[in-house]
Order: structure tokens, then sequence, then C-alpha cells
């Protein structure tokens, strides 16, 4: 009897490193469902996207182990095969923030995401196109998005969620406002903006609720939410907690999108799953509804 194929392939970086602790029990779990299990470690940036490129149509079963920039390259990989060639998906949280398992219910211990995924079935997760590039879950700009992706990885692992306040906190003097148009298909936005985000998630940074609690993962739909610049600093501090209500304000502005332009007067930097994603005065995003099958 032929058994079905598996390839795992992780980031031992991620997290503390805390893959190594629990790797001979995950391929246990695996085994045990009857998977003929293939183990690969990440060696340099866009590693997984080139693994699946040249392996995964081999196999039944794709499971990455990483961070949310992880499994936006896997998901990236992925979408540039032909969907009846695709794998399914297993996703096996090792960051430091873990927004996406937080969002669709996989757990953090390990062990426990190995057997769900083994057993469970697939459901179609939307994907976000940001130009030419894929975003599993947020897509920002503007104040602090640079924290993700500037702070040294052995400083995350050492003390987790603090390292990016401490990160941040470098960054406030070097807030300055984005002049912006937004075209939606049903409105215009115009206006001086410090931050934004396009997220599909129901959490970002570690920190829930913040994109809205009407939060759907597979409706082809995502929140946008962008804060206005202000003349008065001392205003930051009554807009922050405004940000976590989900709910819009004077200044936070939300609203839901399937697509979107956006335009800027010069180049503008941006975040993808906290990751560098580049730098445009232009870009159109578009939400591909149920684009990938993952096990959850």
């Amino acid at each position: 009897m032929s058994k079905r194929k598996l390839l795992f392939i992780f980031n031992k970086h991620a997290g503390k490193g805390k893959i190594a602790k629990n790797l001979a029990e995950i391929i246990d779990v695996f085994t045990k469902e009857e998977y003929l299990v293939t183990v690969i470690t990440t060696q340099h940036p866009d590693h997984i996207q080139e693994l699946i490129a040249e392996y995964a149509i081999a196999y039944d079963m794709l499971v990455v182990s990483g961070g949310d920039g992880s499994l936006q390259e896997a998901m990236t990989g992925l979408v540039a095969l032909p969907k009846e060639r695709r794998p399914l998906l297993g996703y096996i949280p090792a960051g430091t923030t873990n927004d996406f398992a937080r969002s669709i219910g996989i757990p953090t211990d390990m062990v426990k995401a190995a057997k769900i995924i083994a057993r469970a079935e697939p459901m179609g997760c939307d994907l976000g196109c940001f130009g030419s590039e894929y975003f599993t879950y947020v897509a920002a700009f503007g104040a602090f998005t640079e924290v993700t992706y500037t702070t040294p990885q052995e400083y995350k692992n050492l003390i987790g969620h603090p390292a990016y306040y401490i990160e941040g906190v470098k960054g406030i003097q070097n807030i300055r406002p984005i002049a912006m148009r937004i075209e939606l298909p049903e409105e215009e936005i115009e206006g001086n903006f410090i931050y934004g985000m396009i997220s599909n998630s129901k959490s970002v940074g570690g920190v829930k609720h913040w994109p809205g609690r009407d939060v759907v993962l597979d409706d082809g739909v995502f929140e946008l939410t962008l804060v206005r610049a202000v003349d008065n600093p001392l205003l930051l501090s009554e807009i922050i907690p405004q940000l976590f209500t989900g709910r819009s304000s004077e200044y936070v502005i939300r609203r839901k999108c399937s697509r979107a332009r956006i335009k800027t007067p010069e180049k503008l930097d941006w975040v993808l799953d906290g990751e560098f994603g580049g730098s445009y005065e232009e870009v159109e995003f578009q939400a591909l509804q149920k684009e990938i099958q993952i096990c959850v």
C-alpha cells in the first residue's frame, strides 16, 4: 500500500528555535497517520518558495513551520503552481506573534498543531495580491511598520513581544504624514495619513481585534484601516486606543474592501506579513477568495 507523501519545511531560527524540541514528536504524529515524511530546513530567505517550486507537486501535503513570514513564503510559492497540482497546506506556528495562527484557530502547541493538520479537513483561505507580491494577513505602511522587519531576530527570540515595543520607541521621531489617494470600487479616500493597513486577520502584532471583530478569513473581503495625520502630537495618545476598538472615528477610517488602488506622490515602503514588501508610488490590491487550501 502506497503512503501519502508529506513535505515538512521549517525555519529552525523562528521563535527561539523551539521547533528543535518538538521535531521528533511532530514527525511521529505524521508517521502514525501513514504519511511518508521528507524534512528540509530553510537555508536562506525565499528558500521555501524555491523548495515548493522544485518539489511540492510530488507531495500530497506541504507542512511549514516558522513565523508569519514563513507562511507567507509558502502561500506565495503555492499560488505560483497550477491549482490542480498544489498540495494541501499545513502550518505549525513557531514565530513571535503568530497572528494568522491566532485568527484561524491553530494552537501554538506545536505537537497539537501537527495532530490537527494530520486529521483535519482543508478549508479555503483568502490570499491578498499586492502588486506582484502576495500576503497572508496584512499589508501595512507608516508609523512603526518597519519595526517588524528591522528588529533583529536574536532580539525577538530573546525577549519576544517587548522587542517590538523597544524598537518602536526609537521610531517615534520619524513619524511623518503621507499624502495618499485610495480608490475603492464604491468611493475614493484622500488625505494625509501616518499609518494604514489592509488585513485579513483577527489580530495584528499580537493584538486581538485591531482590524475589527467581524473578520472572516474566506469571504473574499479584507479590512482597510487608515490613521489620519494630526497637527498636535499629543492627540496620538487619544488615537492609539481608538485603533484597538475596531470602530471608525474622526481620525481612524475603516472600510471593507476586495480591491483597491493606492497612489502616493513618492515611493512608499510597505510591509507584507512582517517582512519588507517593496516600495511603490502606485499599487493595486486584490483579495483572492479561497485561493489556498489549508488544514485547520
